[in-house]
């Protein structure tokens, strides 16, 4: 969903990538930027350089190295795109992977690739010119319409890391360390993962953060300190990180909880309408994960907010119990939720999460 320096189409945006897929990530609770968490863009120095094996053949042999976690901002001259925020990069000689989801190569300190999708017949070529922990990337676009887009990026870090964009459900670092989630950027709503020192708290016991940064935890593993599911921001449980529906337990749903790469939490499945949430939380149809090009939405217990049925809103946290937003409309509101076996009540329908799982979960409406 997210790309180098790469746009966004629209207010639920699709990203010009590798795949052309709708950004479903309306739902997540709200995250405000704090200006006083450190910016620790210096604490992990990558090599200056790096050479190739050749392996891709005419691959440059010669580049710089980008890899990291990196943040977007930019305009561009037609109205309807904006950049993605936040990527992650890995790196094998000159070749540099985005989320694992496509790759290029850099010749020197410059990567250069044409853009082109036949579903809605855009084309362009995009120019990425790095510059040690900050980017310029330019896209001329020549359909379906002709703009200019220039998105300056940052490379942030994290205190301990050692990489970035491991997979949280894999071994994937050395000993002693865990991949988990964490905050690189001053932004907490920009998470990559990273290899960083393992833990000593157990999973499912109470945890706390330094400055409530993400990372900043001592849990086991590839275990989290989230407050994911909990009544509040501040009652936090090592809770078990996840890269894909198949990460979890029996029982259990991997809740998006950020991209870049692809991370979850585990959180228990639960019923529309029922009891099984802890009080301030409810049961609500939430992102968990794409398979293909559909979108698993699965009901897990989320915090409950304050407004009422039909009240406006830009995050279901901020519905109470019982409703999710339907954020996937012009003028988001609050409704009651529903799925194939909790129906409406009646004179109104159950609006589906569009793009979502075969459970066909959404909302209520009498439109």
């Amino acid at each position: 969903m997210l790309a180098l320096g790469s746009l966004r189409i629209g207010p639920r945006a699709a990203t010009l990538g590798a795949a052309l897929v709708i950004a479903l990530s309306a739902c997540a609770p709200a995250m405000t930027p704090d200006a006083s968490l450190p910016d620790s863009a210096a604490d992990v120095a990558p090599p200056d350089a790096t050479t190739d094996s050749g392996v891709l053949g005419d691959a440059p042999t010669t580049c710089v190295n980008v890899a990291g976690s990196w943040e977007w901002v930019g305009t561009c001259s037609a109205p309807g795109y904006r950049p993605d925020e936040h990527t992650c990069l890995t790196q094998t000689g000159c070749t540099i992977s985005e989320n694992g989801d496509w790759e290029l190569s850099v010749a020197g300190n410059v990567a250069t690739r044409r853009l082109t999708m036949s579903l809605d017949g855009t084309d362009g070529m995009q120019t990425i010119t790095f510059n040690g922990d900050t980017a310029m990337s330019v896209t001329e676009l020549t359909r379906p319409t002709r703009a200019t887009c220039r998105f300056m990026g940052r490379r942030g870090s994290f205190p301990g890391a050692t990489s970035y964009c491991c997979d949280v459900s894999r071994a994937s670092c050395g000993a002693g360390q865990r991949c988990v989630q964490v905050q690189a950027h001053t932004n907490p709503a920009l998470l990559t993962s990273a290899c960083v020192p393992n833990g000593t708290i157990a999973p499912g016991a109470a945890c706390t953060r330094t400055m409530d940064r993400t990372g900043t935890d001592q849990c086991q593993g590839n275990h989290g300190c989230v407050a994911v599911g909990q009544m509040s921001a501040t009652n936090r449980v090592c809770t078990r990180l996840c890269s894909s529906v198949t990460g979890c337990g029996t029982g259990e749903v991997c809740r998006w909880n950020g991209q870049g790469p692809r991370t979850g939490v585990c959180l228990p499945r639960c019923e529309l309408l029922g009891t099984a949430c802890q009080t301030g939380t409810t049961c609500r149809p939430y992102d968990s994960w794409r398979t293909g090009n559909r979108q698993n939405v699965d009901p897990v217990c989320d915090p409950a907010g304050p407004r009422t049925d039909g009240m406006p809103c830009n995050f279901s946290t901020e519905c109470g119990v019982d409703l999710g937003c339907r954020w996937w409309v012009a003028s988001p509101v609050c409704r009651r939720v529903c799925d194939d076996t909790h129906a409406c009540p009646a004179g109104a329908r159950c609006d589906f999460v569009p793009n979502g799982s075969s459970t066909n979960l959404g909302v209520c409406v009498t439109d």
